[in-house]
């Protein structure tokens, strides 16, 4: 499954929008209120629909909170009017073929409409089928991450039961919990715990396993070795450097990535596990992060979208992101900037920019703050009005404070040639 293109009406902060998407990664950034969370919402309703022809798992529907709302003021009041028909339509490839669809609702009492998903829902029962026969076809991975994927429980899991090993006997089950935005880690952690019985069973790791741990340790910076330990029930990871360390005693960034990391893996060798250990690395789907670098350290900021790239070639991923540091190390053509009017566009160059160029040549944001750049600006304007001498004492008043920034050496630069240019236009005279 891959995502071309989504139209949405009167969905969340949009009127009426349409964007168009890369095969493989493509990161959402704007300023707060443009629309990135409500993009990756969208996306993961129009994706979801894939559940309607797999009775079991959740299609994710149009809600309240979808519905755009639009201030209307009669006399001295200001009513807040919901919006109709709200609607998310899709284009993209689907098990190889090219499928359109859409899903809507057209009234405040109405459920979501899924007419217009009959040639996607019809293509997942004929996949179930294939499935359910035993044939080995390739299922596609849908997951959505949100900003607190760490922190709550998915719905029903603290009511679920623990019914061992049976838990992971079916395909489908890599899509449990798929598109609820939060990342089941009892789950997850039953799963590496049963994986590891098994392993000590057999006297050797199964590819899924493997695959796994080898997804973990590739994505976690400075990560040697992964391993569920039966004696202290929980996931151990050792670091450069440092001691042994279980899980829930690790930074809440590298937690984080861990959760997401294996989730993802998990989903990818239980969906396809005819695959073996290459599944994450081949099994194709949808991802959406919300705030792909939630609690990470700069560092690991500019590599993340690399390694998930790296780990999981064959998805893609739709991720949202504040932090010039993650939009520095993504290509242009795969950031798509949403403008406060609903529009989109992307930028020229973003590759091998320092995170002061993001800011400012991206983000549209100072890349210092506005009282040292009052300063900056103040050293231009006296540049620029020939007052070399007094911009000189204030670029050397900045140095005597602190480091020579960028924006200072730029000012000195600046300054050097235009006085030089000013030097020879008097000796030619």
């Amino acid at each position: 499954m891959t995502l071309e293109s989504l139209t949405v009406q009167n969905f969340r902060c949009f009127a009426d929008a349409q964007f168009e998407f890369r095969p493989q990664f493509n990161l959402l950034i704007g300023n707060n209120g443009s629309g990135k969370t409500s993009v990756l919402e969208a996306i993961a309703v129009g994706v979801a629909s894939w559940f309607l022809g797999i009775p079991g798992y959740d299609s994710k529907t149009i809600e309240n909170g979808h519905v755009r709302v639009r201030p209307v003021s009669l006399g001295e009041t200001t009513l807040l009017e919901r919006q109709y028909p709200v609607s998310v339509a899709c284009s993209g490839l689907v098990m190889g073929l090219s499928v359109h669809w859409s899903r809507a609702v057209y009234g405040p009492n109405g459920s979501t409409r899924h007419g217009g998903a009959a040639a996607l829902k019809a293509l997942a029962t004929a996949v179930q089928a294939k499935v359910r026969a035993g044939e080995g076809v390739s299922l596609p991975l849908i997951a959505y991450y949100s900003t607190k994927r760490l922190w709550v429980n998915p719905r029903d899991v603290d009511r679920a039961q623990d019914n061992g090993p049976q838990e992971f006997r079916e395909r489908f089950d890599g899509y449990r919990f798929s598109v609820d935005d939060r990342i089941n880690v009892k789950e997850l952690l039953a799963w590496l715990r049963h994986q590891r019985y098994l392993a000590l069973e057999a006297r050797m790791d199964s590819h899924a396993f493997t695959a796994v741990k080898a997804a973990i340790i590739d994505c976690l910076d400075g990560c040697l070795h992964a391993e569920y330990s039966v004696k202290e029930e929980t996931l151990m990871l050792t670091f450069d450097g440092r001691d042994e360390l279980p899980f829930h005693l690790l930074s809440d960034g590298q937690r984080s990535m861990v959760a997401l990391v294996a989730d993802l893996a998990r989903k990818a060798v239980t969906l396809n596990p005819q695959l073996g250990k290459s599944a994450p690395r081949e099994t194709k789907g949808v991802v959406m992060i919300d705030e792909i670098d939630l609690h990470l350290h700069p560092r690991w900021q500019r590599k993340v979208v690399a390694s998930l790239k790296q780990n999981f070639p064959a998805l893609q991923f739709f991720a949202t992101t504040h932090s010039p540091q993650v939009i520095g190390e993504t290509p242009p053509d795969e950031i798509l900037i949403l403008n406060s009017d609903g529009t989109s566009s992307r930028p020229t160059a973003s590759i091998g920019y320092s995170s002061n160029q993001v800011l400012r040549n991206i983000m549209s944001a100072p890349a210092v703050n506005s009282e040292m750049l009052n300063v900056f600006e103040t050293i231009f304007s006296l540049v620029e009005n020939g007052d070399f001498q007094d911009a000189r004492e204030k670029i050397g008043e900045i140095r005597a404070k602190g480091p020579d920034f960028p924006e200072l050496v730029e000012a000195s630069n600046y300054m050097e040639s235009v006085e030089r240019a000013a030097s020879e236009v008097h000796s030619d005279q």
